[in-house]
């Protein structure tokens, strides 16, 4: 074979293999239709989520929690205005996000207050 021929082949099969990347590339995006893929957290989507106390913490001090959000672990400073202490493990409600932290009350609060309510 001379060097005309190998230059040809090599042509070639580049031709092939990018043909096949193209290909590929447009199965992909037809399967995959017009789902976006985003897993990027939004802090908005983190307010009404339970998270559990990874520092202890009451109304005159920070904490910190851990969320769980699109399969992420986000650990978060944590404040509250509740008149509790909050344990290690405990499991909070996020009512807020603000000023890069979020503002808690106990899990089951909410269902407190409806029991309260119900009972008036």
């Amino acid at each position: 074979m001379n060097k005309d021929q190998w230059v040809i082949i090599a042509f070639t099969i580049i031709a092939i293999g990018v043909s096949l990347g193209v290909l590929f590339v447009i199965l992909v995006k037809l399967k995959r239709g017009k789902t976006n893929i985003n897993s990027l957290v939004k802090l908005n989507q983190i307010v009404g989520t339970i998270g559990k106390v990874q520092i202890p913490f009451d109304q005159n001090s920070k904490g910190k929690v851990r969320v769980k959000v699109k399969g992420s672990l986000i650990d978060l400073v944590a404040v509250t205005n509740f008149p509790a202490q909050f344990q290690l493990g405990e499991d909070v409600l996020i009512i807020e996000f603000k000023e890069n932290k979020v503002w808690v009350v106990p899990e089951d609060y909410l269902r407190k207050t409806k029991h309260q309510e119900s009972k008036k």
